[in-house]
C-alpha cells in the first residue's frame, strides 16, 4: 500500500506547489484516513460505549477492530492496549502509575536527546520527592550519535533503578535504540525496574516485537504514522495491569457506584474512562492497514536512502553542518553555519519547502549537537527525490540577504 501513498494523501494535489518534510511532527494523511472519520460523523456518530442496539454497536466493533490491528502491528496482546489522546498523555499517565511504587533514593534514568513529553512528567515526580524532604535521583545517559547506546544505558542500572524510560528513536538526533534487546539486559542487571518505551518517531515507519521482550509500557500516537491527532496508546504488560491504579475515572471504567464507594472492572477498561476520540480511532483503524498491508523494510531502507543523497548534496555546500550524517534516520538535522535557524528555516519557507528549526522539543539535544538550534528535514513514506532535489537546489541557491524575505 505504500507504493501509492503519496497519490493517496490529497495535501499534495492541495498544495502542489509545496514540499513537506516535517513528518516527525505530524505526517500527511492518506485520503482513505480521513474519509473513515467523515464516515463515522455522517453515518454513525455513536458513543461506542452504547451497546443497546446492533446499529450503536457497529462504533464498538471498529474500537476492537483498531485495537487488535495495533496489538498486530506490537506483536502484543489486544488486552494490553489502552487507548489515549496521544503519547504525551500516555507517558504522563505511567508517571502517575508508577509515582506510588517510589521510595526515597530510588532513581530514574532518562537521556538526553529525549522530547520535553519523557522529561517533565519525571522532573514533576523528582520535584514532588523532593519538597517531601524524599530525594529521589534523576540519571542521565548521554547520548552518542554514532553507537546504538546500549552500554551507555547498561552503565546507569543499579539497584537503586526504579524506571528507565527511553525513545527508541529519537524525534530530533533520529537514532535508534534497540528496544527489546535493551529492555532485557536491563533486567537481567535489576529484574524489578520498571521499563517504559516511547515509541512514538520508531512506529511512523517501524514494527515492534513486544512478545518475548521485557518492556512494561510502549506509548505512540497516531498522527505519526498517517493518522489523525488527539489519538493515541499505551501498551501495558499484562503482568502489570492489575497492579496499576488508573490516574483519570469516570464512565465506563467502573464496576460499581454506591454512596461514598466505587469498584474498578478489571483489565484494560479501567483505564479508558469517558468518551474516546472514537472519530480518530475510525481514521486510525485505516491508517493502520499501510502498516499491516505493506513491505516496511523495503519503504524505509528507500528513506534511508533519500537521506543519504540528501546529506552527501548539502555538505558539499559552504558553511552546512550536518549533526546525524551516517545513521539510519527519518531526518537530516543541519545548520546554515553563521545564521539563525529560524531564518534559513523561514528562507526556506518562502521557497515553500516546510522544515522545522530549533531543537523540537528535545530541549537537552543542544548538549549533543553542541549547539541551540538547527533545522530539520524529517521524512516519511510518501517522501520522493523531487522533494529532496527542491531542498538542495534552495539551500545551494540561497545568499546572505535573502532570509529577509521569508520573514514576515
Amino acid at each position: 500500500m505504500f507504493q501509492n501513498l503519496r497519490n493517496e494523501v490529497q495535501w499534495f494535489k492541495n498544495n502542489p506547489d509545496y514540499v513537506y518534510l516535517d513528518s516527525a511532527a505530524t505526517s500527511l494523511k492518506p485520503k482513505s484516513v480521513v474519509d473513515a472519520m467523515s464516515y463515522y460523523c455522517d453515518f454513525i456518530s455513536t458513543n461506542p460505549h452504547n451497546d443497546d442496539s446492533l446499529f450503536t454497536h457497529q462504533a464498538h466493533i471498529v474500537m476492537d477492530e483498531t485495537r487488535k490491528k495495533l496489538a498486530k502491528l506490537l506483536n502484543a496482546n489486544s488486552d494490553e492496549i489502552v487507548f489515549t489522546p496521544g503519547a504525551t498523555y500516555s507517558l504522563n499517565s505511567i508517571a502517575s502509575f508508577i509515582k506510588p511504587f517510589f521510595k526515597a533514593d530510588d532513581e530514574i534514568v532518562l537521556s538526553n536527546a529525549e522530547h520535553a513529553s519523557n522529561l517533565l512528567p519525571w522532573y514533576d515526580i523528582y520535584d514532588e520527592f523532593k519538597q517531601k524532604d524524599n530525594p529521589i535521583k534523576i540519571q542521565y545517559v548521554e547520548i552518542d550519535i554514532n553507537s546504538d547506546n546500549i552500554n551507555n544505558f547498561l552503565s546507569k542500572i543499579n539497584k537503586k533503578t526504579k524506571m528507565i524510560c527511553f525513545a527508541n528513536e529519537t524525534n530530533f538526533i533520529g537514532n535508534s535504540i534497540d528496544a527489546v534487546k535493551l529492555s532485557n539486559e536491563i533486567k537481567r542487571i535489576n529484574p524489578n525496574i520498571f521499563i517504559c518505551v516511547d515509541s512514538t518517531q520508531y512506529l511512523s515507519h517501524y514494527k515492534l516485537d513486544l512478545k518475548n521482550s521485557n518492556i512494561d509500557f510502549v506509548v505512540g500516537s497516531a498522527h505519526k504514522m498517517l493518522g489523525p491527532t488527539g489519538i493515541g496508546f499505551l501498551y501495558i504488560n499484562k503482568n502489570l495491569i492489575e497492579k496499576l491504579k488508573p490516574n483519570i475515572v469516570g464512565g465506563g471504567m467502573n464496576f460499581e457506584i454506591k454512596r461514598n464507594y466505587y469498584s474498578l472492572l478489571s483489565g484494560l477498561s479501567k483505564f479508558e474512562a469517558g468518551t474516546p476520540n472514537i472519530m480518530g480511532i475510525y481514521g486510525w483503524n485505516k491508517a493502520l492497514d499501510y502498516y499491516l498491508n505493506s513491505d516496511i523494510d523495503l519503504f524505509t531502507k528507500k528513506v534511508y536512502e533519500l537521506k543519504n543523497y540528501l546529506d552527501s548534496e548539502i555538505e558539499k555546500v559552504e558553511g552546512i553542518k550536518i549533526f546525524n550524517k551516517g545513521i539510519k534516520a527519518f531526518n537530516t538535522i543541519f545548520i546554515r553555519e553563521g545564521i539563525f535557524s529560524q531564518d534559513f528555516s523561514s528562507y526556506l519557507g518562502s521557497q515553500k519547502i516546510i522544515v522545522r528549526s530549533g531543537l523540537s522539543c528535545a530541549k537537552l539535544a543542544n548538549e549533543i549537537i553542541k549547539e541551540d538550534h538547527a533545522i530539520r528535514a524529517s521524512f516519511h513514506f510518501y517522501t520522493n527525490k523531487n522533494d529532496i532535489d527542491k531542498l538542495i537546489y534552495a539551500i545551494k541557491k540561497f545568499k546572505k540577504g535573502d532570509i529577509l524575505n521569508g520573514l514576515f
